[in-house]
């Protein structure tokens, strides 16, 4: 009976094995004569679905991600002590990385997109550049000269989250 159960665990683990080890093209991967014709009409609506919701959620960590950073830069600058400033820092680089992360996957689902069949010129999805990648400025004193007559980036004119739309971490944090 033991080599049984043992022959058993052996089998899931290779069926295991070969599950975790598949790979699955997505339409967005697919040649462009395959999207959009009636046999896969069905699979790539529900990566466009699903690429859709990605961008949305990324683009809510992305704005999350830099008010939290201009936080921390505005906190950083009252610190005092080296350590202080060191530890707070770090928390800034980490967030760094984050609004990194958020903007790259952000990227990629609107390249899914867009193979998908989404116009590049898409509102809804625009292109995000590195110049938009930028905290909204909240306070005057870190205004810059000239910094009035510049039009935030497109990723502030949506304000859902102030609204209590956007996501719990975040309606908890403007709570605070």
């Amino acid at each position: 009976e033991d080599e049984h159960e043992e022959q058993h665990s052996t089998e899931q683990g290779e069926m295991w094995m070969e599950i975790t080890t598949a790979n699955v093209d997505l339409p967005s991967r697919w040649g462009g004569q395959l999207i959009g014709s009636d046999a896969t009409n069905r699979c790539c609506q529900l990566e466009k679905d699903q690429c859709e919701h990605q961008a949305k959620r990324v683009l809510d960590d992305l704005w999350e991600h830099l008010v939290t950073m201009y936080a921390l830069q505005r906190q950083t600058k009252t610190l005092s002590g080296v350590e202080k400033r060191e530890r707070a820092r770090a928390r800034e680089r980490r967030r760094e990385l984050g609004v990194g992360a958020a903007a790259d996957a952000y990227r990629r689902a609107r390249r899914a997109l867009i193979r998908l069949g989404m116009s590049t010129g898409d509102k809804k999805f625009p292109e995000l550049k590195k110049k938009d990648v930028v905290p909204f400025v909240v306070s005057t004193d870190d205004e810059e000269l000239g910094d009035g007559k510049k039009i935030p980036s497109w990723i502030w004119s949506d304000f859902t989250m102030l609204r209590g739309e956007g996501p719990q971490r975040v309606r908890e944090y403007y709570g605070e």
